[in-house]
């Protein structure tokens, strides 16, 4: 199902998307554009795919927390 943007308006202030650069089922510049547009929060983890947080754990749980105590 595709997110309607009164979706993510809902989510937008509490949630964080973090997606991989080689994620080859959610990263692509027209999925970027979209938060963009619609100014959600979101980091870009270069060289991870779609199993960000097995690939880069520790990256990822700095990330999380970073965002939550803002």
């Amino acid at each position: 199902k595709k997110f309607s943007e009164a979706d993510f308006i809902k989510i937008k202030n509490e949630s964080l998307f973090i997606i991989g650069n080689c994620d080859i089922l959610a990263y692509s510049q027209a999925a970027v554009d979209s938060l963009n547009e619609i100014g959600m929060n979101y980091e870009i983890i270069k060289n991870a795919g779609h199993v960000v947080n097995g690939e880069f754990p520790g990256l990822i749980n700095t990330k999380i927390l970073t965002f939550l105590q803002n």
